[in-house]
């Protein structure tokens, strides 16, 4: 006798092989019940995938936006180095333009006293 096993609300429905069924008359019933539940486990499977499909998605979001994140973070340190480092050059070019020029006027000087 085939014995055809399948889970169905947490218990072990069993049923038996086609030619039990139709000697009990249930052949027809047990059928369309048979049908009702492949249907059942084809919307079970749907679901599944829709679920999977949505928890996909959400990862992606999520990833999406620690990209996101990631990206303005570098810009801004990106951008505050460049400002600390323009400032320290103007700083530097500052330092450096007041020594030449009293350099400058150093020599003059001593060009005229000579």
């Amino acid at each position: 006798m085939v014995v055809f096993e399948r889970l169905t609300n947490s218990s072990i429905v069993k049923l038996q092989s086609m030619n039990y069924l139709a000697s009990n008359g249930l052949l027809r019933e047990r059928c369309k019940v048979f049908r009702g539940e492949r249907l059942t486990i084809l919307l079970a499977l749907r679901i599944s995938a829709a679920a999977v499909i949505v928890e996909v998605t959400i990862l992606l979001v999520v990833v999406v936006v620690i990209l996101v994140v990631v990206a303005v973070v570098v810009v801004v340190v990106t951008l505050v180095v460049l400002v600390v480092v323009e400032l320290v050059v103007v700083a530097v070019v500052g330092v450096v333009v007041k020594v030449v020029v009293k350099v400058v006027v150093v020599a003059v000087v001593v060009v005229i006293v000579e």
